[in-house]
C-alpha cells in the first residue's frame, strides 16, 4: 500500500478473513490494520499468514477467503474508509 499524500496522515488497509467450516458455513476468523507509517511517498508492506483455499483443516472444514478496504484516518475517530472488496479466495 502506497501512502501518496505527505499530510503527516497514515493510511491502513482494513482487512477480514473468513474460513468455511465443515458444514460449509463462512465464519470470521481474524480481522486487522495494516498500517503504512512510512509517510509519501513509500511503499509499506503487511506480511499475514493465511490458511489457503484449498487446505483441509483439522475440524475438517476447508475455504479461505479475504476482503479489504482502504482508509484514511480522522481526528474525531470516524475514519473514511473506501467500500469494501467482494470476498476473494485465498488461492495464493
Amino acid at each position: 500500500m502506497q501512502d501518496s499524500r505527505a499530510n503527516l496522515s497514515s493510511p491502513y488497509l482494513h482487512w477480514q478473513n473468513q474460513l468455511r467450516g465443515p458444514n460449509g458455513s463462512w465464519t470470521l476468523y481474524r480481522a486487522g490494520k495494516c498500517w503504512n507509517m512510512l509517510d509519501a511517498p513509500n511503499w509499506g508492506v503487511c506480511n499475514k499468514d493465511f490458511y489457503e483455499h484449498s487446505t483441509v483443516r483439522s475440524n475438517g472444514g476447508q475455504g479461505s477467503q479475504l476482503r479489504w478496504r482502504l482508509c484514511a484516518p480522522a481526528p474525531a475517530g470516524s475514519d473514511s474508509c473506501s467500500a469494501w472488496t467482494g470476498w476473494i479466495n485465498n488461492d495464493q
